[in-house]
């Protein structure tokens, strides 16, 4: 779970415990425990509730109902994390590496608690929910940055509800999409995301006798024979 600001914290056990005495028809027999702890420097929480309750307990209703609620609180959830009873939510998980162009990379972008940090992965994550929103997206976490020779690379976590999109889709919605990075000042590498591919063609042509030009790649003759074959080829790849 991202660290929320302290008011957040305070309002979590009331929040869950609405949730639970709503679905259940009951009420709160003693007063929820819930504690802190770390988790690589985001805060794991844990509640314990105790429900009064003729219905018995259906922990996927609970998890829905949660994820129905997410949006009344101001910190974002891990996925993966959230359980009931030790049963949590199904989602389609893909990790996808981001190369920065900008902003170069700082140590401080090792440091979750560091404003470095906090602003390059808030802007990574906003523009990733405003290009992966069409598709479902539940969440998108962006666990750490690498200095890669003084460029950033961001590893960012996206989860979606089971089936509802898969890798190939997000990755050309990314590269679609690169102005919606740049607005927050973050230009992410096209190639990071969809590398190029080395594609090596020959044949031999009959209707065509070579001269010794032709092995001059600045000769007239070498360069209007290039552009005819890249123009036949060339096409072919671009209309993938």
């Amino acid at each position: 779970m991202h660290s929320p600001e302290a008011s957040p914290y305070s309002k979590s056990g009331n929040q869950l415990g609405g949730i639970l005495t709503n679905l259940l028809n009951g009420s709160q027999a003693a007063t929820p425990n819930v504690t802190f702890s770390n988790q690589s420097q985001w805060v794991q929480t844990n509640a314990i509730f105790s429900i009064s309750t003729p219905f018995f307990l259906n922990e996927s209703q609970v998890l829905a109902a949660i994820w129905k609620s997410k949006g009344n609180v101001s910190y974002a959830i891990v996925p993966p994390s959230l359980m009931v009873n030790n049963v949590t939510s199904q989602f389609d998980h893909f990790s996808i590496p981001l190369g920065l162009l900008n902003p170069p990379f700082t140590t401080g972008q090792g440091n979750k608690a560091s404003a470095d940090f906090q602003s390059l992965s808030k802007a990574l994550e906003q523009s990733l929910k405003d290009t992966l929103g069409s598709q479902q997206l539940v969440e998108p976490v962006v666990n750490s940055f690498q200095n890669n020779s003084g460029s950033s690379i961001a590893y960012a976590d996206l989860y979606f509800p089971p089936g509802a999109t898969n890798e190939a889709a997000i990755r050309q919605a990314i590269v679609n999409n690169l102005s919606t990075f740049q607005s927050r000042n973050v230009t992410v590498d096209p190639l990071s995301v969809i590398p190029a591919v080395a594609v090596n063609i020959s044949f031999t042509i009959l209707n065509q006798f070579y001269t010794t030009d032709l092995s001059n790649g600045a000769s007239g003759n070498a360069n209007t024979f290039k552009n005819s074959v890249l123009s036949w080829i060339g096409g072919n790849f671009v209309n993938f």
